[in-house]
């Protein structure tokens, strides 16, 4: 028989076998930390499957799945269901009104994984992000890479340690009361890491129009964090061409590893991963995410 039961710190210990090391900390915390759910099945007195989830306060809290495993020997024994299952109930009782979660689609699992969801009333997953990892001697071989870009006059592209502070107020103004950009693309992140060589900004008719940000990751690696162009002159090819220029320019730095990933809310840029960038990529791997909303009396419908 398989019981599930919620983990207190000092049994926490026994399913470390079950968490992926990135999640350990949040095992460690699970007592001790109101918004984390932490659920055991146990067989015979041995926890054998484990799900972690993180609640999110609000007005309407969401709680996100972060892992789900279950022992080989236990598996397509119905112990991933009443994980689920209970962890809905325990939302529902934390006051959670939705759950969700995401899984990278091309493991092994993710069609476990689905059939887990569907089976239980989970949205249809959908795509959540699109990772890429390649290196200077592919991704320089690209077409649009090599093209030799011409800009318009009063199209002036700079290096992103140039920028004015009245320029920085403007794009500041601009992302908080106009919503210019989103927040993830806000070029002012984590300028401690910001790569000098390689960021660059573009001005046309002396007004910053777009920027592409890259970051420090390791001795080796970069990545870019933000590629970013006014959305009226999004067609007009300036993103690409200083993406393209950027890349160049990594040449003359230590590093030649490249990562970054690409949001669906970007539909624009995912497509061009796959038409244009998929040849010179190294790794290409994309997730996907699941949501569900949860109705107080045991009831849980699909949104």
């Amino acid at each position: 028989m398989y019981s599930v039961e919620q983990l207190a710190r000092n049994d926490s210990t026994g399913c470390e076998h079950l968490c992926y090391p990135h999640f350990r900390p949040m095992l460690q915390q699970c007592s001790a930390d109101s918004s984390i759910v932490a659920l055991s099945a146990v067989h015979s007195g041995e926890p054998v499957g484990l799900l972690l989830a993180k609640i999110t306060p609000g007005d309407s809290p969401c709680a996100t799945i972060q892992s789900v495993v279950v022992a080989r020997q236990h598996r397509r024994m119905g112990v991933a269901t009443s994980l689920l299952t209970t962890a809905e109930q325990e939302f529902m009782a934390r006051g959670c009104t939705s759950a969700e979660i995401s899984y990278m689609a091309d493991l092994a699992s993710a069609p476990a994984v689905e059939s887990l969801l569907l089976k239980n009333g989970w949205q249809e997953p959908r795509l959540h992000g699109v990772f890429c990892r390649s290196d200077y001697a592919h991704l320089s071989q690209a077409p649009w890479v090599q093209r030799r870009w011409k800009f318009p006059s009063d199209v002036q592209v700079f290096k992103w340690t140039e920028i004015t502070r009245t320029e920085r107020e403007h794009i500041v103004r601009l992302g908080s009361e106009h919503n210019w950009f989103r927040a993830c693309l806000n070029p002012f992140i984590d300028e401690d890491k910001i790569e000098p060589r390689v960021s660059l900004g573009v001005r046309k008719n002396d007004e910053v129009i777009g920027w592409c940000i890259v970051c420090r990751v390791d001795a080796r690696t970069l990545v870019c964090t933000s590629l970013f162009t006014k959305p009226e002159l999004q067609q007009q090819g300036y993103g690409v061409a200083v993406l393209a220029k950027s890349i160049l320019l990594t040449a003359e730095t230590e590093r030649d590893q490249f990562v970054w990933d690409v949001s669906p809310i970007h539909p624009e840029m995912v497509r061009f991963v796959y038409r244009r960038m998929a040849p010179y990529i190294l790794s290409l791997r994309t997730s996907k995410v699941a949501g569900k909303q949860l109705v107080r009396g045991g009831d849980c419908l699909v949104q």
